[in-house]
Formats: C-alpha cells, structure tokens, sequence
C-alpha cells in the first residue's frame, strides 16, 4: 500500500498553513464583534434596569462607568464595568442596587467624549468628574451619569432641539485598544466595529444601532 511521499506532506501542510493564515483574522473579527454586542446589551440592560428601579422607588439612580483593572485584559482606557448606584429611602448614602456588571475581555465603554461617548463630555450636567469606589481587591476609578424617576437622563450642555440633545447622549462600545481614541468614524487610528447605545434624556428610553 502506497504511503505519501514527503512532497506530499509537505504541500499538504502549506494548504493548512495558508488557509489558517486567512481564516483566523476573519474568526478573531467574528469573536470581537460578538463581544461588543455582549458589551453593548450589558450597558443598555443596566440603563433600562435603572429607569425601573428609579421609577418604582421615586429616586435617583447613578449608572457608574468603571475602570475595573484587576479584571483579566482590562485596558488602561474606557470603562469595562457598569454598576447602579443609589440613596435607599430616607438616606442621603448611596449605595450599590446590583451586582457589578463586567464587560467581556477586550471590550470597553468609550471615554472618547468627542465622537463616541459624548454624554461624557464636560459641562452635560449628567455626569461628574471622576472619582474612586471601594473594589474587593482595592479601589476603582468611574464615572456617572443620572437617571431621574421621571426617567429623564440631564444633558445640561444641549440647549432647545429634541434632535440636538438626542446627538450628545450616547455611549459606544469598543475594542479595548479603541478605548480612548478620538478618530472621527472612518479615520485613521478609528475603531472598525463599534455599537451605538443612544439614550433619549427626556425618557431614558434606549436605542442600539451598529454604525
């Protein structure tokens, strides 16, 4: 019985090779897209749950962005963690309604506030400056915004327009080497897959688009 001879072998290891070589790119793109999907139904399941807990206990509800850097692959910039802060009825202490929420490896809420996640930026009125929190393994920087039990989410840098206010509140999802890049969308250096979570400030209602 013929065996392969080692021409053979040889040839058939560098089809494999090749077509390794041109799969695996298009895997990883696949993996990170389902990743920023994943990140991006975490931060809109965590606005959402704040509108209801807000609403049902007539109080205000801190959606806090963090920088979790004791999570496995945790980048230097964006936020990978999202927690709902607030005062129980009758104290003025906030205090964590939930659990943490994570984002998977490799994905991070933008800090870009210029093209990305422009409720974050400077004067909105719905967010504060960056500050530290208490984590099981030391401490946390983040950052939040507000929703209101009328469910409305303060934008205080946008002035008369429904439709101007809607352009400065949203957040996007990104690769964490994307974290804090400030490319405008289709420039070099900008992030190739991304997701959009778009927040009315009037209602807290929340919409999920993939530019």
């Amino acid at each position: 019985m013929a065996g392969f001879s080692l021409v053979e072998l040889l040839t058939v290891l560098t089809i494999i090779s090749i077509l390794s070589a041109a799969t695996i790119p298009a895997m990883q793109s696949v993996l990170q897209s389902t990743k920023i999907t994943q990140g991006g139904q975490i931060l809109t399941e965590q606005i959402n749950l704040a509108r209801q807990i807000a609403s049902a206990r007539n109080t205000t509800v801190q959606v806090r962005l963090i920088k979790l850097a004791q999570v496995q692959n945790a980048a230097a910039t964006g936020y990978n963690a999202v927690q709902l802060w607030g005062a129980p009825s009758g104290s003025t202490q906030s205090v964590a309604l939930g659990q943490m929420a994570i984002l998977p490896a490799a994905v991070v809420i933008s800090e870009d506030t210029s093209n990305y996640s422009k409720l974050l930026a400077s004067g909105t009125g719905a967010v504060v400056t960056s500050s530290t929190m208490s984590v099981p393994a030391g401490t946390a920087s983040y950052i939040y915004f507000s929703v209101m039990p009328s469910g409305v989410i303060p934008v205080n840098n946008v002035t008369t327009a429904e439709t101007t206010e809607m352009t400065g509140a949203y957040l996007s999802v990104v690769g964490s080497s994307y974290g804090s890049s400030s490319a405008a969308p289709g420039a070099v250096g900008a992030p190739q897959n991304y997701l959009v979570v778009q927040m009315n400030p009037h209602t807290g209602s929340t919409l999920v688009y993939r530019p």
